[in-house]
């Protein structure tokens, strides 16, 4: 499994590799941003502390687990943490190409979709 995602000629001096710790890092620090500049919001949505990273085709593609409690709306949730990791990979190297994905879990914990 890859733990790098590489940047191909990022200088003159050769690749850039990304670790798959900074992409994690970056996802859960989008987990307390969005937590909390929504603590209005907090009574329809919370996150599990979790955060899934995954490389393939040195693709970065996320997958962040949101617990919805009543009327989520899934949508501003997912364009929330989309503007910030973006924001953030523009600011550490320019350009990553990723993907994120979600997965809701009801108050019980059970998993949907």
């Amino acid at each position: 499994m890859a733990s790098y995602v590489y940047l191909q000629h990022y200088t003159n001096q050769g690749d850039l590799g990304i670790s798959k710790q900074v992409f994690e890092s970056l996802g859960m620090h989008a987990i307390q941003y969005i937590t909390e500049k929504n603590k209005d919001n907090s009574k329809s949505f919370e996150f599990e502390n979790k955060v899934d990273v995954s490389f393939k085709s040195n693709k970065v593609s996320y997958r962040f687990y949101v617990i919805n409690k009543e009327n989520l709306d899934i949508k501003f949730v997912e364009k929330s943490i989309k503007d910030y990791v973006k924001n953030n990979l523009l600011m550490i190297c320019e350009v990553v190409e990723y993907d994120i994905s979600f997965r809701l879990v009801n108050k019980n914990g059970e998993y949907h979709g």
